[in-house]
């Protein structure tokens, strides 16, 4: 009788004492999704953060399949130097005075986002930031990543449903809502979800600030919700690379040589290009090629002898002539000007260079290559369809040479959207490139 009068006390004990709140967070952490400030409208910030996760080093994971999504880094204020006729989507309202991943200007493209709200249009029956996520994923970047996006103004509990299976999978997802944000704006809004608690709160990543931020997934006064999944798929299986010097914030100082230091993971990588800017990421110069392996690599730079604060450096990688990464300088790093130690040292040419940049261009396209002899250099353009479009020739002396091209024809026609091939030839060196022009 007494054994039964314990456990009647101790049933009642468990009924009568509260489930504490349990926090559910991508690995356990706040710190595995990087956060951005908001730039070129809060859905391609959020797509960013949300894609940067999957191309990132943090000390809980190392990502190394998808080295292609964040190519490079910029500072916010370049944004406003890259415009079409119409300003289209190179809206920013920061300072520029921290990195950005380039990221933004193809998924902003892709989700049609308001140039001068930096709105992206949600619905039923809409898809805007799915497809942003799957044109840079997919089409630019050659991968098979898979997104949903889901949109009600009355199935709230479907969405918190979506949140808590991509965050317990360990994957973060693009948040979209209208309504009051704690903190930030009282508006439609898009964020990057990173966790959830068991009394109906989500953690996210908000563009507004560099921290994590919490709200109720209702009672928010919204009328609708948007959530969007991404799915990685396609990668390079296990080859990448991480800049490590400079990352942003160095000093460095001119005329003295300085060591460019990456990481590689995998065995395919076997070539790298270096590449540096002084105008905070708008434009870039070569800096040598290097040969890449497994482990940590270094490159001896010889800094140029100038005075500037808003230096990157970025690095493509390449496996047998195919890109695999890109990486950058997180944020700006400075150079120093000085007046001692000449720089004496000298280039020297050992092997045919061919680069394009950017992949995905609206006007301008910049064509860099080196000969290591005297040679006749051949440039062709194809469209789709195979037909050549523009041709060059240049008979070349050993050298570094760039060339501007403004998306015409031969005949001087402006050529429209869609994917073209550049095929580069000298001797015996020949090499092929895809890039596309956006609208």
């Amino acid at each position: 009788m007494r054994n039964k009068i314990y456990q009647v006390v101790i049933l009642f004990l468990l009924i009568s004492i509260p489930l504490l709140s349990a926090d559910h967070f991508i690995w356990d952490t706040t710190d595995v999704v990087p956060a951005r400030l908001w730039t070129a409208g809060c859905a391609p910030t959020s797509g960013t953060m949300v894609l940067n996760y999957w191309d990132w080093y943090s000390p809980i994971g190392k990502y190394i399949d998808y080295g292609r999504i964040v190519p490079f880094y910029f500072e916010g204020y370049v944004i406003s130097n890259y415009s079409d006729s119409n300003g289209y989507f190179y809206q920013y309202t920061s300072s520029g005075d921290y990195g950005i991943p380039y990221t933004i200007y193809p998924l902003a493209w892709g989700m049609n986002t308001d140039a001068n709200s930096g709105g992206t249009s949600v619905g039923y029956g809409k898809t805007n930031i799915e497809d942003g996520i799957l044109f840079w994923t997919n089409t630019l970047c050659g991968y098979s990543f898979s997104s949903t996006e889901d949109y009600t103004s009355w199935n709230f509990g479907a969405i918190w449903n979506t949140i808590q299976t991509e965050v317990d999978n360990n994957k973060p997802c693009i948040w979209s809502r209208n309504g009051s944000w704690p903190g930030g704006p009282s508006e439609g809004h898009s964020v990057a979800v990173i966790g959830y608690d068991d009394d109906g709160n989500v953690c996210y990543r908000s563009t507004w600030d560099l921290n994590y931020n919490w709200s109720s997934y209702q009672g928010n006064g919204e009328t609708w919700e948007d959530i969007t999944t991404v799915t990685p798929g396609g990668g390079s299986g296990g080859n990448d690379i991480e800049l490590f010097d400079p990352d942003g914030g160095d000093t460095l100082t001119g005329n003295y040589p300085y060591s460019i230091s990456w990481y590689q993971w995998g065995t395919s990588i076997d070539t790298v290009y270096i590449y540096y800017s002084t105008d905070r990421g708008y434009s870039w110069s070569y800096i040598g090629v290097s040969s890449s392996s497994q482990g940590w690599n270094s490159y001896s730079w010889n800094v140029p002898n100038i005075s500037c604060s808003d230096a990157f450096v970025l690095i493509d990688a390449y496996s047998s002539g195919d890109y695999i990464a890109g990486e950058g300088s997180e944020d700006r790093f400075t150079i120093k000007y000085t007046t001692s130690v000449p720089n004496i040292s000298t280039i020297t040419l050992s092997d045919f260079i061919f680069k394009i940049y950017p992949l995905t261009m609206l006007n301008n396209l910049t064509i860099e290559y080196s000969v290591p002899e005297e040679t006749s250099v051949h440039i062709k353009i194809y469209n789709f369809s195979g037909r050549i479009i523009y041709t060059t020739k240049r008979d070349c002396s050993p050298g570094y040479y760039s060339i501007k091209w403004n998306r015409v024809d031969n005949a001087g026609k402006k050529l429209p959207s869609g994917i073209y091939f550049i095929h580069f030839s000298a001797g015996k060196y020949k090499d092929t490139k895809k890039m596309i022009i956006l609208k």
